[in-house]
């Protein structure tokens, strides 16, 4: 299970942005995301392995809960597209949950120091693929912001 997280990671380092449909803003791991987190779930059912406990629990279901309000409120009162702002939303939920597969995956000192050098290849690669100018860098008024490789 912590290659398959591993891979998971470094592809969210690299991945860039498509359209598909109607969609945009969509990445692969919105797709490959889903099936890590069933099987990682699946997984510790059968083995009736207890969750990793977190201080952070309560505050980011609190979050969570927030932003359902929010994203009904703004759907209702704003006409906001419910599409774009429901992926929005569930991509949100999808990086929690991914916190608690970190959380609950890496169980030894080697395993998070493999995590940890998956995270800066990831970056390095990132930040060389901009230099080599296949990613780019989009400018606007109040900010610039790194893209990853072509497409995003």
């Amino acid at each position: 299970m912590q290659r398959s997280v591993l891979a998971m990671l470094l592809i969210i380092g690299l991945s860039p942005e498509m359209g598909v449909g109607q969609l945009t803003h969509v990445r692969l791991e919105d797709f490959i995301l889903p099936l890590v987190l069933a099987a990682w779930l699946c997984r510790s059912i059968v083995r009736a392995k207890r969750f990793e406990p977190t201080p952070l629990k309560l505050p980011i279901l609190l979050f969570l809960a927030v932003q359902i309000v929010s994203l009904l409120y703004g759907i209702i009162h704003f006409d906001n597209d419910p599409t774009e702002s429901s992926l929005t939303a569930a991509k949100v939920v999808q990086y929690y949950l991914l916190f608690f597969l970190v959380l609950n995956a890496f169980d030894t000192k080697r395993q998070v120091r493999q995590m940890a050098v998956v995270l800066v290849v990831a970056g390095t690669l990132s930040a060389l693929l901009l230099a080599l100018g296949i990613g780019s860098v989009r400018a606007n008024v109040t900010t610039a912001r790194l893209m990853g490789p072509e497409g995003e």
